[in-house]
């Protein structure tokens, strides 16, 4: 299907209203590929739907697969900025920016809805009511931060489920590393104040939690509750030891964001060092597509989704000199109000003289060199996936490669794995997992393989996302299989080769002899000899990495498909268990082996469980794991 002509597109927009909302640019496959918003829809609309030669190189890219748009009407700019969010969440677009690369960057989650709040470190932010700081530009310095944060502030560490069924406290409570909330009674109202201390840290303002905790020793002194204002006093002296190693003071400049930003075709390296409390104490960097954006709306997109979960700087600092400053500074308002900031940042853009300027140009410095070594492992990526296309001899470039692997024990749980790399990385939200079907009453790798590649096919023929390369876990059988997969979809632009993993050749007569073991050999469609893929060479690392990780992706899955199986009938086989039981013998133990272990009397405790089913249960699920009574 091609795109309407632009004329179609112009009568659309001209029915558009001048109202603020969101706007989702679509492909002719239906595909959300963009997602915008608008003080005016219609005003933005129209600088879209402009005659080709008019636009940006980049904006034309967008708009050159766009076949048709929705809008989303809402009553303010605050409210398009929400599901500006919402839908680039849902839809994943593939021209918005996204702050991510072969994986999520990491974010720190607090549930201050939990009776005891703990920190923690996830790589993706859920719209689960709990509150997000971040994203870090490096997991190994969000890690050291919350650890210096653990030495200050003694928050709960343990997982959740340990936290439970704690008895007495760990010895972290010894350490004077954790207060204890799990076994003895602790304030909640200090450890929530604590709490709100320790993100102000994570966040960087280290002035701003030393006059807080000064503030709370005080008070405490004052109403007599002298042991909570020693362990006050005991947090102050750490903060204030390791604030004394933070030597990179920086004059004149109390609270800012520095931001450099420099990009190179279709990729923008973003560079931010944070200003806290007068000393250069962090930075974050970011590698970004940039396919559809010029850098003034790049830095407007980043600005969003960099500071959407973080507190605002009292000032922005910026290496570009911006035409959309006004709308840059409008979405710093929006992120205030939505963050219940004081005001929005003062934003300076390219200074040129004291130590503004100095900490712009390393910035800059800084962008530079992460988009050089971006670049330079693009290029070992390129030369790798070009020995590939050599020694496979393929007819088409192998961008995309998939990797599908059975897996399955005995018969049971049969589960199937598509791993995708593209450029050589992993694509891990590509990744898919398949249930076999059509085989029942035993392992059928042949039959599995050649269901599972026809069932990838009629998606690829669907979606028209069919891989360049994919390559088959097995030997010549695998193969064979995936070829009559293939009868069905003759003009699919795909080649098809089968990894034969290397085994241990027939044993020497000296019982001494060190093992033998074949090379990692790819099988070829009509080629009856297969081709050994040399130790070390990136042809080889390259498949064998995407072999394992296939393997690895299946196995998991099949171990989970597996428990599900053996919970179902190990509890649902005991009579006076019902669904609801299940469901809260489960959510009280977290696993089928937390109530096989559990005594009788712990079973007993649960309400609805009287002695006779506690023994029940226990006999049962003992005698079905280990075989004994």
């Amino acid at each position: 299907m091609s795109n309407p002509d632009l004329k179609s597109l112009q009568a659309k927009v001209r029915r558009a209203p001048n109202e603020p909302g969101v706007y989702l640019m679509k492909d002719d496959h239906d595909r959300v590929i963009y997602v915008g918003k608008a003080k005016r829809l219609k005003r933005r609309l129209e600088s879209y739907f402009i005659p080709r030669g008019e636009l940006s190189f980049k904006t034309s890219k967008l708009v050159n697969e766009v076949y048709d748009f929705d809008l989303v009407i809402v009553n303010t700019e605050l409210e398009a900025l929400l599901t500006e969010r919402a839908m680039i969440r849902t839809h994943n677009p593939k021209f918005n920016i996204l702050l991510r690369d072969d994986k999520e960057y990491p974010y720190v989650r607090i549930d201050m809805q939990e009776p005891w709040p703990r920190l923690e470190k996830v790589r993706k932010r859920q719209q689960d009511g709990a509150e997000y700081r971040g994203p870090f530009g490096s997991a190994s310095m969000l890690g050291l931060a919350m650890k210096m944060t653990g030495r200050i502030f003694p928050l709960i560490r343990c997982s959740r489920h340990e936290f439970k069924h704690a008895k007495r406290v760990c010895t972290y409570y010894h350490l004077k590393m954790c207060m204890g909330p799990c076994a003895i009674e602790v304030n909640r109202d200090d450890y929530l104040s604590m709490m709100k201390n320790a993100l102000a840290l994570i966040d960087g303002r280290s002035k701003e939690t030393e006059k807080a905790l000064e503030a709370q020793m005080k008070e405490s002194s004052k109403l007599q509750r002298y042991e909570h204002a020693a362990q006050i006093r005991d947090q102050l002296r750490a903060l204030r030891d390791i604030g004394s190693h933070q030597s990179a003071v920086v004059q004149d400049i109390e609270d800012a964001d520095v931001i450099g930003v420099l990009v190179r075709d279709d990729l923008a390296a973003i560079h931010v060092l944070r200003v806290r409390s007068g000393r250069l104490n962090g930075s974050d960097a970011f590698t970004i597509a940039a396919a559809a954006h010029d850098t003034e709306s790049l830095l407007v997109a980043f600005c969003s989704q960099y500071y959407e979960s973080r507190s605002l700087p009292n000032e922005l600092i910026i290496n570009r000199a911006l035409t959309c400053a006004d709308d840059l500074g409008d979405e710093m308002k929006n992120l205030a109000e939505l963050n219940q900031e004081d005001s929005a940042p003062k934003i300076s853009l390219c200074p040129t003289k004291g130590n503004r300027a100095d900490l712009l140009e390393m910035a800059e410095r800084n962008a530079e060199y992460q988009l050089d070594e971006h670049q330079k492992r693009g290029s070992r990526r390129r030369s790798e996936l070009k020995q590939v296309h050599e020694v496979l001899e393929l007819s088409r470039f192998p961008t995309r490669i998939e990797c599908i692997d059975i897996s399955n024990m005995q018969g049971s749980a049969i589960v199937a794995s598509n791993v995708v790399f593209i450029d050589g990385k992993p694509a891990k939200d590509l990744y898919r997992i398949y249930n076999v079907e059509t085989v029942k009453d035993g392992p059928d790798d042949f039959q599995s393989m050649r269901e599972i590649v026809r069932r990838r096919l009629e998606r690829a023929a669907r979606d028209e996302d069919a891989p360049d390369l994919l390559v088959i876990d097995g030997g010549k059988g695998q193969l064979s299989a995936a070829m009559d997969a293939f009868k069905d979809f003759p003009s699919m632009p795909c080649d098809l080769v089968s990894l034969a993993k290397s085994h241990v050749q027939s044993s020497s007569e000296s019982e001494m002899a060190p093992l033998d073991r074949t090379d990692e050999r790819v099988f070829l469609v009509g080629r009856s000899e297969p081709i050994a893929l040399e130790l070390g060479t990136p042809c080889y690392r390259l498949l064998t990495q995407l072999r394992d990780e296939a393997h690895r992706f299946a196995i998991t899955h099949h171990r989970k498909k597996r428990n599900r199986e053996t919970i179902k009938s190990a509890l649902d086989e005991i009579s006076g268990v019902g669904p609801k039981l299940k469901t809260r013998l489960l959510k009280e133990f977290g696993s089928i082996d937390a109530i096989r272990f559990a005594g009788i009397d712990r079973l007993r405790s649960l309400e609805g469980i009287s002695e006779a089913l506690a023994i029940r249960i226990h006999t049962a699920l003992n005698s079905e794991g280990d075989g004994q009574s």
